[in-house]
C-alpha cells in the first residue's frame, strides 16, 4: 500500500513536470513523510487538509495557473491512486 503512494505522488510531480510547470526536487525531498502520513491519517478515516496543504502549497503558482492542467492532473491523480472522493480536498481543505 505504500509503494503504491509513493508510485502515485512521483507520478504526480512526473506529470506536473511534464506538463510545462516549474516544479524543484526540493518537492520529493518531503515525499516519504508526506505519503506516511496520509496513509496514517486515511487508516484513521480523517481528512488530511494539512499534509494536502504542506505538499500542495509550494506548487500553488502553477496549480493556480489555468494556462497548464497542473491542478486538474494532481487532482486526478490524488483521487485515482487515493481512492478520494472528488472534492473532497476544496470541500474539507
Amino acid at each position: 500500500m505504500e509503494r503504491n503512494w509513493l508510485l502515485s505522488y512521483l507520478a504526480i510531480i512526473i506529470v506536473m513536470a511534464a506538463a510545462s510547470t516549474s516544479i524543484s526536487d526540493s518537492g520529493s525531498a518531503s515525499l516519504a513523510s508526506t505519503t506516511s502520513h496520509l496513509l496514517q491519517v486515511k487508516k484513521a478515516n480523517r481528512c488530511c487538509c494539512a499534509t494536502f496543504k504542506k505538499f500542495a502549497c509550494p506548487y500553488a503558482k502553477q496549480i493556480n495557473d489555468f494556462r497548464t492542467d497542473c491542478a486538474s492532473t494532481m487532482f486526478s491523480y490524488i483521487n485515482l491512486y487515493g481512492k478520494y472522493p472528488p472534492g473532497l480536498f476544496a470541500a474539507e481543505c
